[in-house]
């Protein structure tokens, strides 16, 4: 009997040994969580599809920014018991110090991705724009690869938009992602971001000057699009607009090089000939009437804006020309005698070092 009394306080005091020494290592544990990482500026680091905080608690150590966790055979219920068992999100994360493993994880939990972006830059077409998308290494490229217009039909198709060619339809601008977005799920933000930027110019579009047919929101797009390639200078798109705007109402030709360029394609080797302005093309406007067919690039908010709020005084004044004067800007003039004296001084007799953008 004694005997047994001995095996039962010898069994009582080891198990009260082991959960005191369990309770201790649980306990070490906080310290071991509030360790700063060893980093020696910003980490990007991924988490992968599947990994919780065991795996990433054991590639932090494996990767040296903290040492490897004390008996790791205990690692899970150490985790419960820190609480620290909630899920982590996939995506890639910037480490900065000072940073405890804690924060670590905590930062993780919260999903606070790397924001990557993408520019949409004014003037560009689709062709030019989308062989940056599709080599961007952290984007999913889910469209057709663009090599030039005659690409446009597929990726309008892939995209679900009517017709052949889907120019001009997407906002020039700054878009974020994380890693592992889809190309068309980008584009898809682009198309929200004119919609948007239509439906808050709506009411200044809707008192536009009379106009022989008033512009659709479509047709302001393409004409956004002409007054993006035509001038870069901020202050000269409402009177570019109001020049185009002027031509409309009188129906006069727009007969602007830009559509011209576009309209030669794929073809266009950098320079525009008179043979170019004399042949036949949808987006000829020295030939055809009102405004091309689509827009002829991609435009940002400022642009359609100009085409919503004109300047009233070149309106008002009934301004139809302008001819480039070799520092990036423009000479409008009201008579076309006058246009032809601008024309003689600043296009028959260029500067030395004409060009057609500001410096």
């Amino acid at each position: 009997m004694n005997g047994l009394r001995i095996v039962i306080v010898a069994m009582l005091v080891s198990t009260v040994s082991a959960g005191a020494f369990v309770w201790y290592l649980l306990r070490q544990g906080e310290a071991y969580f509030q360790t700063q990482l060893a980093l020696d500026g910003a980490l990007e680091y991924r988490v992968q599809s599947g990994d919780g905080i065991a795996a990433t608690i054991i590639r932090f150590a494996e990767q040296g920014v903290i040492d490897a966790p004390p008996y790791p055979a205990l690692l899970q219920w150490q985790l419960r018991y820190h609480q620290l068992t909630f899920g982590i999100q996939r995506g890639d994360y910037l480490l900065e110090p000072p940073l405890s493993l804690r924060e670590a994880l905590e930062l993780l939990r919260l999903g606070n991705t790397i924001q990557r972006r993408w520019i949409l830059v004014e003037g560009q077409t689709l062709a030019q724009a989308l062989p940056g998308l599709a080599s961007n290494p952290h984007i999913e490229y889910d469209l057709p690869h663009i090599k030039g217009f005659s690409d446009y039909p597929a990726l309008a198709r892939a995209l679900g938009e009517e017709g052949d060619n889907p120019e001009g339809l997407f906002l020039a601008d700054t878009y974020f992602f994380t890693r592992g977005e889809k190309a068309s799920t980008i584009l898809a933000r682009a198309r929200a971001g004119l919609a948007a930027a239509q439906e808050e110019l709506s009411t200044a579009c809707a008192q536009l000057p009379p106009l022989q047919q008033p512009l659709s929101p479509y047709q302001r797009a393409v004409l956004a699009s002409i007054i993006e390639k035509e001038t870069s200078l901020a202050s000269e798109r409402p009177k570019i607009a109001a020049v185009f705007l002027n031509r409309l109402a009188r129906g006069m030709r727009l007969q602007t090089d830009p559509t011209v360029i576009y309209g030669i394609g794929d073809a266009y080797r950098g320079n525009i000939t008179r043979k170019h302005l004399a042949t036949p093309t949808p987006y000829n406007t020295y030939i055809i009437n009102g405004l091309p067919p689509t827009p002829i690039c991609n435009f940002g908010r400022a642009s359609l804006a100009a085409v919503c709020n004109p300047d009233k005084e070149y309106i008002d004044k009934g301004i139809l020309y302008f001819v480039g004067k070799g520092d990036g800007s423009h000479h409008f003039s009201t008579t076309y005698r006058e246009h032809l004296q601008a024309v003689a001084r600043y296009q028959l007799k260029r500067v030395k070092d004409y060009r057609s953008t500001p410096q």
